[in-house]
This record gives structure tokens, sequence and C-alpha cells, in this order.
């Protein structure tokens, strides 16, 4: 860098001809926000909570290893038992359901 930022303009300069350029300007914040709300990088968890993780499944975890499973095991477990029910449904086809919901041909003709 031949010139250190001014004005929000700096110069490079190199003897090499094609010279392919990136750059990354950081600074430190000292405004009046900044100072009240600093940025924290990494916090320790909470004793009940370590051990899990917000996305098992990034780090080859079962799904029992997400943080709400020890914060809210029978929520995650009504949830889980619900998927389970839902896929049942799924698996046995749109027809399954219409199939016990209908009434025997025999009480239709009863009925007329």
């Amino acid at each position: 860098m031949s010139r250190e930022i001014a004005n929000h303009q700096f110069t490079i300069s190199t003897n090499a001809t094609h010279v392919k350029v990136s750059w990354q300007v950081t600074a430190v914040r000292q405004d009046a926000y900044a100072k009240a709300h600093p940025l924290v990088v990494e916090q320790p968890k909470e004793m009940k909570v370590r051990g899990f993780y917000k996305h098992p499944e990034l780090f080859g975890q079962p799904e029992e290893k997400q943080i709400r499973w020890a914060t809210h095991p029978g929520s995650m477990q009504k949830a889980r038992e619900r998927r389970a029910l839902a896929l049942a449904a799924y698996q046995r086809g749109p027809e399954a359901p219409k199939r016990a919901a209908e009434p025997a041909s025999g009480m239709v003709a009863a009925q007329r």
C-alpha cells in the first residue's frame, strides 16, 4: 500500500503487471451503540445443555442431541410421535383413510 486510508481512499502500488488485488478493511467500532452492545463471540453453555447441539446432524449426532431435547424432552417426544404417525399415514397412501371412513355398502342401502 503506497498510501493509507484517507478520505475513504487508499492507493496500492506495484512494479508487476496484470496484478490482481484484493483487500479488506477492518476497524474497531467506537460508537455509542457498539460500546453499549459489545459483540460476544462465544458464550459458555449452561450445564443442562452441554453436550447438545443446535444442529446435531451437522456433527453426525442423532436428533436427541438437539438442545431442545435437553430443555423440553416431553415436548420433543410428543413431536417425534406425531411425526411417526404422520409418516405411517403417508406410507399407507391416500386411499387408506377414505376406505376406513366410508360406510359399508349394506348400510348405504338401508339408509335410502
